[in-house]
């Protein structure tokens, strides 16, 4: 089963997804910075943590 449940979620866990990420400091190897995800879900996911990243070199401040 998913884990994350996004908006567009399958439910359907097909996917292994980093809790956090790894350029972030998670564990890529630790079991339990691990979680299932749906393909929908882990884009979107992926996504968010693309865009905050970029926001952070740029030091653009998040809107609020």
């Amino acid at each position: 089963m998913c884990q994350l449940k996004l908006p567009g979620c399958t439910h359907r866990a097909t996917q292994a997804d980093h809790i956090i990420n790894v350029k972030a400091g998670g564990g890529q190897y630790d079991v339990d910075n691990g979680q299932g995800a749906c393909e929908p879900c882990h884009k979107q996911k992926t996504q968010q943590e693309s865009i905050e990243a970029r926001r952070k070199i740029r030091r653009i401040p998040k809107p609020e």
